[in-house]
């Protein structure tokens, strides 16, 4: 519980990147396994994850982004693009529960598949890239994490143009839309937002949790 205590204090959204390192494969696996195994609503995993190490991709991506995220980008080790389907209907549950139950070496379970669509069913067409976009949000909140506990550095950002980005990655072609991307890599050791250069600053705690026994 203290490691979780202090990666949480001392995990930071990183400005500045050292160029000079990069992510050991090792270390990159793990992470992306912490993707995979990240939570969903209904278990939906309505995702996918792009996992970008290649300069000319990097810079394709940083063309897309404010200018004020053009150098961490290109700077950092490696970029994830967070990417939701953009539809998602009961042939999607469907998939999902037959291989729940080829893994689990069941019977597809015909009841929970049932209220896995009727609950897709009442989202309604109109709302359903905004429910995928939400699961999305939960592996980015998983993956802050993880990284830092893997002694790594990361940066949420959602200052870019996602329609120009689905386009330079042909994410729609997929079936996808970019969401949200996150940096990966080594704060310089000169990034102004570093804790010990720029306090964490949250809320007390209770202004933001309320007991209610």
């Amino acid at each position: 519980m203290t490691d979780l205590l202090s990666a949480l204090q001392q995990r930071y959204a990183t400005k500045v990147y050292d160029s000079s390192k990069r992510v050991n494969q090792e270390t990159l696996s793990l992470l992306m396994e912490s993707l995979r195994l990240s939570p969903s609503s209904i278990n939906s995993q309505p995702w996918h994850f792009y996992c970008v190490s290649s300069p000319e991709v990097k810079q394709m991506i940083a063309d897309c982004s404010w200018p004020a995220n053009q150098q961490k980008i290109n700077d950092c080790s490696h970029v994830i693009v967070f990417a939701a389907k953009t539809s998602f209907d009961r042939e999607d549950c469907r998939d999902i529960e037959a291989y729940a139950a080829n893994q689990r070496g069941v019977e597809l379970n015909e009841q929970r598949l049932s209220m896995m669509s009727g609950f897709v069913d009442s989202l309604g067409d109109d709302s359903i890239p905004h429910w995928t976009k939400h699961q999305v949000y939960l592996a980015l909140g998983q993956f802050l994490l993880s990284a830092k506990l893997c002694g790594l550095d990361a940066t949420p950002v959602e200052g870019f143009d996602s329609d120009a980005l689905d386009q330079s990655l042909k994410l729609r072609e997929q079936g996808f839309s970019s969401t949200v991307i996150a940096l990966l890599g080594y704060g310089a050791e000169d990034d102004f937002n570093r804790p010990e250069q720029a306090a964490k600053v949250r809320f007390p705690l209770d202004q933001v949790i309320s007991f209610i026994d």
